[in-house]
């Protein structure tokens, strides 16, 4: 629908968190609906793995820690031993792991390809 269905004028659209809103420019005519954003719609697991040169610091084992659910000792081990998965987890989780990742910049991946970026 790219004009409203009451006057014929513009339709602008607003989405405000899980709700899409259309609303005409002219008239009073308006609906809501649900909106799912592509990155919580994504059903995919994705697995995070260090890659190797990551120096250790206590900021980037505070972050590998935090992501893992662990301890400065698991983080260190995973840190130390590249390649090795930090975790499996939802699109929205690891779009906010690699947030952490990038902003202590650590050397990772995320596989499959990651497509919200």
């Amino acid at each position: 629908m790219t004009n409203c269905p009451q006057c014929g004028g513009a339709l602008d659209h607003v989405i405000d968190g899980s709700t899409l809103i259309l609303s005409c420019e002219n008239c009073d005519w308006s609906v809501a609906t649900t909106y799912v954003s592509p990155i919580d719609a994504d059903e995919t697991l994705y697995s995070i793995s260090l890659l190797s040169d990551n120096d250790i610091t206590v900021e980037k084992l505070k972050v590998i820690s935090h992501i893992i659910g662990g301890n400065f000792l698991k983080a260190k081990a995973i840190l130390n031993n590249s390649g090795a998965i930090l975790t499996e987890i939802n699109a929205r989780t690891a779009m906010e792991a690699k947030e952490k990742l990038d902003a202590a910049q650590l050397k990772y991946k995320i596989t499959p390809d990651f497509p919200h970026l």
